[in-house]
């Protein structure tokens, strides 16, 4: 199992900046690579800055995150009680947007209250 976090690209890669310094920009710390194997980038610190990292890569067009804490549970539950709540209210519009009803071609489908004709939705 070591082996392969040792050859895998994305290791190599957390290494490389790990080895720049411990926080690669405001909030992200790869200190994690050093206590555990594999590729470990660390969001760290309060509710508000850690929303607006995760909000940079949403900007960017990350729709997807593979978040851990330890102790699993409890990091689930404090990112649900204090990050995520921030999330949603600055992405309303596009949390909205993505769970709209889309035909077959990706078109939003017009709301049952009327609208509009279909419009793509990005």
């Amino acid at each position: 199992m070591k082996e392969r976090f040792a050859t895998s690209e994305a290791n190599r890669r957390v290494r490389e900046l790990a080895a720049i310094g411990e926080t690669i920009e405001p909030h992200l710390w790869t200190g994690i690579t050093q206590v555990r194997p594999g590729a470990g980038i660390a969001v760290v610190g309060d509710p508000e800055q850690c929303a607006d990292t995760l909000q940079n890569f949403i900007d960017l067009g990350c729709h997807s995150f593979c978040l851990s804490g330890y102790l699993h549970d409890e990091e689930a539950e404090r990112f649900g009680k204090w990050v995520m709540p921030i999330l949603r209210e600055r992405n309303r519009e596009r949390m909205l947007a993505a769970d709209a009803p889309r035909d077959a071609s990706g078109f939003q489908r017009p709301s049952a209250r009327g609208g509009a004709g279909a419009r793509r939705v990005r």
